[in-house]
């Protein structure tokens, strides 16, 4: 029989003290009081899974952190450097002592790669079984030779080293780290080098990020409801209640929830509507509601619209994304100018710039006596009206900035529409809100918009925030605020500029959504579109790379950045650097800098040198990040 281990003899003491045997347990077995006799039982092996590895870089040391229950309490923890006494002949090891609850640090000169060993010695000196530890991952000596190369890796642990070379120390090299996990949340990441990488951080930005405005939750509820509703039976004849004539009057429902709870079947829901039509164009019919009927609504304005969208929107978008749907038969589409929009708009949304000036409500496709009672059955715009006394919400609304803000938003949800339309005509599901808006975005790129005599300022808004600081907002995940529609728009504007304006039309046709939709039209794994991606962004227009992969060819990002600092000048709206590169070094001796990656995000770093040599660079998150890694030289 075999010697009895420690947790057998306390189990074994319990069920013996259960029968009333404790005390000949207590004394050590067989009568004759006296006291225990020497714990001869070995520790057992450290526990690895509460064991966390700092590898030796900003500083010579490896720092091995062991959290409660890592080894017996009160234990001495020794950690041995055995790939150190390889190079130097000599023992390398180091000694702590364990909290009452098993948690210790203890710290060993070592470099990248080595390998360590961990036991642990109770108070009768009895040494647990050996721990194997790395510390850090054995750096990867870089393919980069002249300026422009890259080397792109995958990190499937979540980390890695390299080393990167500085022949003549001037070199610099640009680390992108690019986080592949598409759901909501962030991941600690640090950066770090030897004492001879001056590794640059990322601008701290003052700004927070936007909230999602009322148009993110419309698309939000169309992913949710429109799935369960029963798909309209095409083709219905003209009827003559179908023609109206200018000066007709129509009522409409109009949905006015827009947070949480909407119900298709509340009649509380929707505002009942009566509206005024105002203009009749080829491709168009313009409702006015008649409480907002007044000064402001001018014929001229109304026509400056309805022209617009009639003459050049209606064909640019068509062209681009292919034809909408005609349900109600009538040839055209309808926009309902209605307070109800005004009213959706607060004053956070007002003061952060999320002004909903009109939307495109899928269910108005798919009316339904009894599921959908209030859906307009018809294709259909909802605009705000003039409100320069903001009588009807919080936006000042004037009419001479009206007709103008309409361009972007009849171009904007156009592309909503015919989005919507070909996916339920094909018994398909609503586009993902990123790629979506991605979409309806660059509609109004390809429409010329103006605002304030600049071309497309809107978009170059948007994407300038996420420039600044693109490690904090998700591409593919969270609420659809600004930031992540500057960044879908800017994604939108690479696939083109790659794979041509037919991606447009293929993209909205389905029947996949979002990542899936782009790797089925472009042909290629997301990760590897991800890496060329982020790459074009730094390296746009710099002369760096003759990779035709890495530039926009039809935008110059870097210059849509300026001009939206220039826009903001003098305010706190942009004060961040392009790509959240800082032009200052890491403060003190340390040179790592760390931030917080949001999932499916890129976060750049500038490594320089202080002097010629090979540095190693070390980069960390969480395995669950699903990391990828692009090392440009850049000078």
């Amino acid at each position: 029989m075999g010697r009895e281990t420690r947790a057998e003899r306390s189990l074994r003491a319990i069920l013996l003290a259960g029968l009333g045997l404790g005390f000949a347990v207590a004394c050590g077995g067989g009568g004759g009081g006296g006291p225990a006799g020497p714990d001869v039982t070995p520790p057992a092996v450290p526990v690895s899974s509460k064991i966390s590895v700092d590898p030796p870089i900003p500083s010579a040391l490896v720092r091995l952190t062991g959290s409660a229950g890592a080894v017996e309490n009160n234990a001495t923890v020794q950690l041995a450097n055995s790939s150190a006494e390889q190079r130097t002949g000599e023992p390398v090891t180091a000694s702590a002592t364990a909290a009452s609850d098993g948690a210790f640090t203890v710290s060993v000169p070592a470099q990248l790669g080595d390998q360590l060993r961990v036991t642990a010695t109770d108070a009768a000196g009895n040494v647990s079984g050996p721990l194997a530890l790395q510390a850090g991952p054995t750096p990867t000596n870089l393919t980069v030779v002249d300026q422009g190369d890259d080397q792109f890796v995958t990190l499937t642990s979540g980390e890695g080293a390299f080393n990167l070379p500085f022949p003549g120390g001037s070199e610099r090299y640009t680390l992108i780290v690019q986080s592949l996990n598409p759901s909501i949340g962030t991941f600690p990441l640090t950066v770090s080098g030897s004492a001879a990488a001056d590794v640059r951080s990322l601008a701290a930005s003052g700004r927070a990020h936007t909230d999602p405005g009322p148009e993110a939750r419309i698309r939000a509820f169309e992913r949710r409801l429109v799935p369960g509703l029963p798909r309209s039976k095409p083709g219905r004849r003209l009827a003559p209640a179908d023609d109206p004539e200018v000066g007709s009057t129509r009522t409409f429902n109009v949905v006015n929830v827009f947070g949480a709870g909407l119900e298709l079947t509340n009649r509380a829901h929707f505002d009942d509507v009566t509206a005024r039509l105002r203009y009749k164009g080829d491709h168009t019919l313009i409702y006015v509601e008649t409480r907002a009927e007044g000064p402001d609504v001018t014929d001229a304005v109304i026509a400056q619209v309805g022209d617009r969208f009639d003459d050049q929107t209606y064909e640019v978008n068509r062209a681009a994304f292919g034809a909408e749907t005609d349900i109600d038969g009538n040839g055209r589409i309808i926009v309902l100018m209605t307070a109800t929009v005004n009213a959706a708009n607060t004053q956070q949304t007002v003061d952060q710039g999320s002004l909903l000036t009109g939307f495109f409500f899928a269910i108005d496709l798919l009316f339904h006596p009894t599921l959908n009672p209030f859906g307009n059955d018809g294709e259909i715009f909802y605009t705000l009206v003039p409100d320069p006394d903001r009588q009807f919400g919080a936006a000042e609304v004037t009419a001479e900035d009206f007709a103008g803000q309409l361009d972007g938003t009849l171009a904007h949800e156009f592309e909503h529409m015919i989005n919507a339309s070909r996916r339920i005509a094909a018994d398909g599901i609503p586009e993902t809100i990123w790629l979506d808006e991605g979409l309806a975005h660059y509609a109004e790129t390809l429409n010329g918009v103006e605002a304030g005599g600049m071309v497309d300022i809107q978009n170059t808004l948007r994407s300038a925030l996420w420039l600044q600081k693109p490690y904090a907002n998700s591409l593919v995940a969270g609420e659809d605020n600004l930031e992540q529609r500057g960044a879908a728009w800017l994604l939108v504007a690479y696939l083109v500029d790659r794979y041509g304006d037919g991606i447009l039309r293929e993209l909205v046709a389905g029947p996949f959504t979002g990542i899936t939709n782009i790797e089925s039209r472009a042909d290629t794994s997301f990760p590897f579109l991800f890496y060329r991606f982020t790459a074009a962004l730094l390296l746009d227009g710099q002369g760096i790379s003759s990779d035709p992969w890495f530039e926009f060819q039809n935008l110059d990002v870097r210059q849509r950045f300026q001009a939206a600092k220039q826009f903001w000048s003098g305010t706190p709206r942009l004060p961040g650097a392009y790509l959240g590169i800082r032009n200052a070094a890491v403060p003190g001796a340390l040179s790592s800098t760390g931030i917080s990656l949001a999932g499916s995000s890129p976060a750049y770093f500038e490594v320089r040198a202080t002097e010629p040599g090979t540095t190693p660079v070390v980069v960390r998150a969480d395995r669950q990040s699903n990391l990828q890694l692009t090392i440009i030289r850049t000078q």
